[in-house]
C-alpha cells in the first residue's frame, strides 16, 4: 500500500481557490488503524486531522460533484459503505449540507 499524503492542516496560501469534491473515505482517531488494500486502484489517500482529534481519509478532488459521486460509487462497491463526499472551498473544508444553506442578509 501506498503511504497517505500526511496534510495535517490545510495550508490556505497554496490551496486551490473555488470548490473542489472529495469521497471520504474513513476518519479515525487512531488512523494506524486504517487499513485500504481495495481501495489502491483509485490512488492513495490524502489525511487531514482536524482539532477534534479525528484523522479524516479522503480519496480524489473533483471539479464536479457528478465526478465525486462516480468515485464514490467505485468506494462503496469496493466494501467502504459509509463513504460519503465532502467539499473544500477556498481551501476550507466543508460538508455539502452547508453548500446548500441560504446566506444571512444582514
Amino acid at each position: 500500500i501506498d503511504a497517505p499524503n500526511n496534510n495535517t492542516t490545510p495550508d490556505k496560501s497554496t490551496a486551490e481557490y473555488g470548490v473542489f469534491y472529495k469521497v471520504q473515505i474513513g476518519a479515525y482517531r487512531y488512523p494506524k488503524n486504517f487499513k485500504y488494500p481495495q481501495l489502491k486502484e483509485f490512488g492513495p489517500a490524502e489525511t487531514l486531522l482536524l482539532k477534534d482529534g479525528i484523522t479524516r481519509f479522503t480519496m480524489g478532488n473533483f471539479e464536479t460533484l457528478a465526478e465525486a459521486q462516480q468515485l464514490q460509487k467505485k468506494v462503496i462497491a469496493k466494501g467502504i459503505k459509509d463513504a460519503w463526499i465532502t467539499a473544500t472551498v477556498n481551501g476550507e473544508r466543508k460538508l455539502l449540507q452547508e453548500l446548500n444553506k441560504p446566506k444571512a442578509i444582514n
